[in-house]
């Protein structure tokens, strides 16, 4: 009898630990973007974020352009339009984002954004297939180590595209399994289990993709 209770109490203190382990985690996490204000901040975390590029290359190669940026959270909808406020040598302008006149920039994290039919899109896997996360409808986090977190502000909305300048399309698990399938990944896809949240499935989702599209760059 005992032995038996010794034994549940190490039981609850092992679940008690990792329960505050767990929760450690996820405020370290979040520390990540809610500290942040400025764009100074900002960019001491992400250095690439809130620029604006002419091509998609000049993202890679990190040439933004010059003498333009926009402020971080300064995003918002009024009337329906949604804008954000641009600083163009050093003034201030709340702009439409289908207004801005750039097909390329970078969100709060330095993730490069498309901007596709008026509407911005988070790039979070380019290649043959890419795959986006539509602006302000899910977040695609930097972490210390390199790897990315996800969150869904509202409702998480995301879409694909073959190729970086293909047409934008709502993403359909359809069009991944036949796109595994090409490359004999569907199954194990399919049968690999995670996490029923936004992030897991998020992360499975684009390992996925990445590693069809490495298959696929070999053809």
């Amino acid at each position: 009898m005992k032995k038996n209770i010794i034994l549940i109490t190490l039981a609850i203190f092992a679940l008690t630990n990792y329960a505050i382990a767990q929760k450690t985690k996820k405020e370290n996490n979040r520390i990540i973007f809610t500290n942040l204000s400025k764009l100074d901040d900002y960019r001491q975390v992400y250095p690439k974020c809130c620029h604006f590029y002419n091509s998609s290359e000049d993202y890679y190669q990190n040439k933004p352009v010059e003498n333009i940026e926009w402020s971080p959270n300064s995003y918002f909808q009024t009337f329906g339009a949604e804008k954000i406020e641009v600083v163009k040598n050093e003034k201030k302008e709340n702009i439409k984002i289908s207004e801005l006149g750039y097909d390329w920039m970078s969100d709060e994290y330095g993730m490069l954004m498309r901007l596709y039919n008026k509407k911005a899109y988070i790039v979070v896997v380019d290649g043959p297939l890419c795959y986006y996360i539509q602006f302000k409808n899910g977040r695609a986090v930097g972490q210390p180590d390199g790897t990315y977190n996800y969150y869904a502000d509202q409702k998480f909305f995301t879409f694909y595209s073959y190729t970086l300048s293909g047409e934008i399309n709502e993403a359909k698990e359809k069009v991944f399994l036949e796109y595994f399938d090409k490359y004999g990944l569907k199954d194990k896809y399919k049968n690999e289990k995670v996490k029923y949240d936004e992030d897991a499935i998020t992360k499975k989702l684009v390992k996925y993709i990445k590693l069809a599209n490495q298959k696929a760059a070999k053809k």
